[in-house]
């Protein structure tokens, strides 16, 4: 239900309200991502895949940071030493996915995915 909430929110408050509503989704999904129980995370790290796609859809403004606000969430979780290996693999193939569809409509997001790649190549489990 949540991400139902969150999708259409995306679509019809404007951006400022929306990072803010973002804010506290975000940090749901962070820490759900990082729960103990694979399903859980999966299931968290899925609904943060398919709201990206969608938030990724739409050009991001000049000057704004939007995309690396709303892409945090994978970065919390692969930061998080708690959180699981398959779902830091999950991430990584979630970013391959988003890079090769939306490379083109990526501003501020790249930051994220390149701190996202820099952890991974240290991190020996995945």
């Amino acid at each position: 239900r949540l991400v139902e909430v969150a999708d259409y929110n995306m679509n019809i408050r404007p951006r400022l309200t929306w990072s803010s509503i973002w804010e506290t989704v975000g940090n749901h999904f962070a820490r759900v991502g990082c729960h103990e129980n694979a399903m859980v995370s999966m299931f968290a790290i899925d609904a943060l895949r398919q709201l990206s796609f969608k938030f990724l859809e739409k050009p991001e403004l000049t000057d704004f940071n939007f995309q690396r606000l709303f892409l945090k969430p994978f970065l919390v979780i692969m930061e998080n030493p708690g959180s699981r290996e398959d779902i830091r693999e999950l991430i990584l193939r979630c970013v391959d996915n988003i890079i090769r569809s939306l490379a083109h409509n990526l501003r501020s997001g790249w930051k994220i995915f390149f701190s996202i790649l820099t952890l991974s190549s240290s991190d020996k489990s995945v």
